[in-house]
């Protein structure tokens, strides 16, 4: 048995295929635990005009079933969180919007991720089986409107066996 759990790897897994993949925008997928789920201006760690990508395991969200008498079938839902909190220069002054062509590159690199794991085994751990994808929210309007982040998700979820007797 592994010493770690399975939506850790299932994680670990998606984080390399997406530091691996030829993307219209240059990103450098983390693992977390939905520390995201924060605005970007409450972190003083994040910087304007930065592109962050999570990679957050959803274990509440984990479906597990025997698959016969001596396997576990895990269904191991990851969300990849897309983020990008835009500096006041890229806001429109008269109508606080921001620039659409920063917002169409982004909505492009969501439905990028979202097809790279459709169809697809990863190469780091390709007993995950793809099971299904969705985007959850692209762009989160509220953020853009009223924080000038750009908040995409597309939750992608794997099917893993697991040996258990």
């Amino acid at each position: 048995m592994s010493d770690e759990a399975v939506e850790v790897t299932v994680a670990k897994a998606v984080v390399s295929e997406l530091a691996a993949a030829s993307l219209s925008q240059k990103i450098a997928p983390v693992r977390s635990w939905a520390d995201w789920v924060q605005p970007l201006e409450t972190d003083d760690a994040c910087k304007e005009n930065m592109l962050y990508v999570d990679v957050v395991p959803v274990a509440t969200a984990q479906e597990i079933e025997a698959s016969s008498r001596s396997t576990i079938a895990y269904t191991c839902p990851i969300d990849v969180a897309v983020r990008k909190k835009f500096g006041a220069d890229r806001q429109d002054q008269d109508t606080g919007r921001i620039a659409i062509e920063d917002v169409d590159t982004l909505m492009l690199l969501v439905q990028e991720i979202h097809e790279l794991f459709t169809l697809a085994r990863m190469q780091d751990f390709d007993v995950a089986a793809w099971q299904g994808t969705k985007r959850l929210v692209a762009p989160h309007k509220p953020h853009l409107r009223d924080m000038r982040q750009f908040t995409g998700i597309v939750r992608v979820s794997f099917r893993v066996d697991r040996k258990v007797v």
